[in-house]
C-alpha cells in the first residue's frame, strides 16, 4: 500500500486551543492517508508482569540490563538508545532503583508507570526542539487536578522521580503537566504479549470518535511505525477520527472509559442512541417477556445512572444491578483471557455463551466478543483441523452474525472485519472439504464453497494487506 509523500488533510482548528485534522479532499475507503514513525513510547499504566524496557515484550526477568538491573529481553534491547540515555542513566546512579518484582495477576507493577514521563522529561533537557514539539500537544491538567488518577501519579510517578530518582530540577507541576499531555495524546497497545503506549508527532491530532473513520495499525516490528488509511469513504472538510479506545465496547463501559481515561464525555449518534443504530450491542433480554422483542434499553444512555428497561412490557433494570451483572461477565471473561490452554479456552468460551446468551442481546458486545474469541481459537493452526467439520454450519451463521455486527459498529476497513473475513474463507474451505469431488452431484457444491471461500479471502486482504501483528484500533481478539 503506497502511502503518498502529500498529506490528503490539513491541521486546523476547531475550537480554541483544539487542533484536528481535516480531509482537504475526498478520501476512498481503504485509502493509504498517512504513516509516520513513533515519537517516544514507553510502558502503558498498571502493568502487572515485567516488561523489556527497549521493545517492551513482556519477560520473565532471567535477562538484565547491565548497567540498571532492570529487565530486557535481550543484550540488544539492553544498548537500545531510548533505554541506554534516559531512564538506564538514572537507575545505575541511584542504588535503591533496582527492579523489585512485586506485580502478579492482581497487584500492579507501578514502576513502569513513571518510564514514559521520564522520557519525555529528558526531552526538555538533551532535545529542547523535540520538547517544543510536545508542548504544543493538547492537554488539560485542571480537569485531572484530585482526580484519582492524580492521586496515583503523586504516589508512583511524582514522589518515584523526585524522591527516588533525585530529579529535583523536575518539579511536581511539570511532571503532572507531562503526565496529561501522554494520557490525553497517546495510542495504545495492551496484549498478552505488549503492554505498550506511544505518542506520535501528527497522528496524535485525529480526533476520537465511537464510529471512527479511519483506522490505524501500529507495527512492533518497524520500530512502532504507525499506518493509518480510511476504514470509509470521507468527504473534503471532513474530521479524520479514530476510536481511542476499542470500538468494541457497549456504550456504558465505552463512555465511562472514555471519561475516566480521557476526560471525554461522548455524546455522538452511536452514544446516544439506546439501540446503538439498531445493532443493539447493548441491549439485555427481559426475562418477562417469553415472545417477540423483548429488548431491555436504557432510557437514557448519556446518564450513567439511567434505569434500564423493556420495550415490550415493564420490567426494569437498575443501574447498580446492570453494574454487578457486568462486573460478574468481564471477571469470568477476564479469567477464560488469561487461560494457556487453547481447548480450555474453546470449552470455557462455549459455556460462557450458553451460560449468557438467555439474559443478552445475540448482538450484545459480550456475546460477540465471545463469539468472535471463541471463533478465532476454533479456527487457529492448531485447532484447525477435521474436527471443525461437524459444526461448520454453526461457525458460517455466527460469522455472518458477527459480520452483520461489525457493518454497523467497525464498519469499512477495520482490521475486526478483515479478521472476520478471513474466518469465513476458512470454514468455506472446511465444507468444501466435506464433499466428495468424484461424484457429479457433489462437484457444483464444492465449486460454490470454494468460490465463496475465495470470495471472502480477496475481500480480507484487500482489508488485512497493511495489518501488522497488532493494532488497538478496532481489534477485540482476545
Amino acid at each position: 500500500m503506497v502511502y503518498s509523500a502529500k498529506p490528503a488533510f490539513t491541521l486546523s482548528e476547531f475550537t480554541a486551543g483544539n487542533k484536528c485534522l481535516t480531509a482537504n479532499r475526498d478520501i476512498k475507503m481503504g485509502e493509504a492517508i498517512f504513516t509516520e514513525d513513533v515519537f517516544l513510547y514507553g510502558p502503558n499504566l498498571d502493568a502487572r508482569s515485567p516488561m523489556c524496557l527497549g521493545c517492551g515484550v513482556n519477560v520473565d526477568t532471567s535477562v538484565i540490563c547491565y548497567d540498571c538491573g532492570w529487565p530486557v529481553c535481550s543484550l540488544y534491547c539492553d544498548k537500545l538508545r531510548i533505554h541506554k540515555t534516559n531512564e538506564c542513566e538514572v537507575f545505575k546512579k541511584c542504588p535503591n532503583m533496582s527492579f523489585q518484582r512485586f506485580g502478579s495477576k492482581k497487584f500492579k507493577l507501578h514502576q513502569y508507570d513513571c518510564i514514559l514521563p521520564l522520557r519525555m522529561l529528558f526531552l526538555r533537557e538533551k532535545s529542547p526542539d523535540r520538547w517544543s514539539c510536545v508542548e504544543q500537544l493538547k492537554y488539560d491538567t485542571e480537569i485531572r487536578r484530585d482526580t484519582p488518577r492524580w492521586q496515583n501519579e503523586d504516589s508512583f510517578v511524582v514522589k518515584f522521580i523526585r524522591q527516588k530518582c533525585k530529579l529535583k530540577q523536575f518539579d511536581e507541576e511539570l511532571i503532572h503537566k507531562v503526565c496529561s499531555i501522554i494520557e490525553a495524546n497517546c495510542f495504545q497497545i495492551s496484549s498478552s504479549k505488549n503492554n505498550l503506549r506511544f505518542v506520535y508527532a501528527t497522528s496524535n491530532y485525529f480526533s476520537h470518535n465511537c464510529l471512527p473513520n479511519c483506522s490505524f495499525v501500529i507495527s512492533p516490528s518497524e520500530n512502532f511505525r504507525i499506518y493509518i488509511r480510511a476504514a470509509v469513504d470521507i468527504r473534503n472538510g471532513e474530521q479524520l477520527t479514530y476510536s481511542k479506545i476499542k470500538p468494541i465496547t457497549p456504550t456504558l463501559l465505552r463512555r465511562q472509559e472514555l471519561l475516566q481515561s480521557y476526560y471525554i464525555s461522548c455524546q455522538c449518534y452511536r452514544c446516544s442512541d439506546p439501540t446503538e443504530l439498531n445493532s443493539h450491542f447493548s441491549s439485555l433480554k427481559c426475562p418477562k417477556c417469553k415472545k417477540g422483542p423483548r429488548e431491555v434499553l436504557s432510557l437514557n444512555p448519556l446518564d450513567f445512572e439511567s434505569e434500564w428497561k423493556c420495550t415490550k412490557c415493564k420490567y426494569q433494570k437498575s443501574y447498580k444491578a446492570l453494574k454487578t451483572f457486568y462486573n460478574e461477565i468481564e471477571k469470568e471473561m477476564n479469567k477464560v483471557a488469561e487461560m494457556k490452554n487453547t481447548s480450555e479456552m474453546i470449552a470455557c468460551y462455549e459455556k460462557l455463551i450458553k451460560k449468557y446468551s438467555p439474559k443478552l442481546h445475540p448482538n450484545h458486545a459480550f456475546i460477540v466478543y465471545m463469539k468472535y474469541s471463541y471463533l478465532l481459537l476454533c479456527l487457529s493452526g492448531e485447532t484447525f483441523d477435521s474436527s471443525d467439520y461437524d459444526d461448520v454450519e454453526i461457525k458460517i451463521q455466527w460469522l455472518n452474525e458477527l459480520l452483520e455486527v461489525f457493518d454497523i459498529v467497525a464498519p469499512g476497513f477495520t482490521c475486526v472485519r478483515g479478521r472476520t473475513l478471513h474466518m469465513l474463507y476458512k470454514v468455506f474451505v472446511i465444507k468444501a472439504k466435506t464433499y466428495n469431488t468424484s461424484k457429479k452431484s457433489e462437484q457444483e457444491q464444492f465449486t460454490k464453497c470454494m468460490t465463496k471461500a475465495l470470495h471472502y479471502l480477496d475481500m480480507a486482504e484487500q482489508i488485512m494487506v497493511v495489518e501488522k501483528p497488532f493494532s488497538q484500533s478496532d481489534d477485540t481478539s482476545p
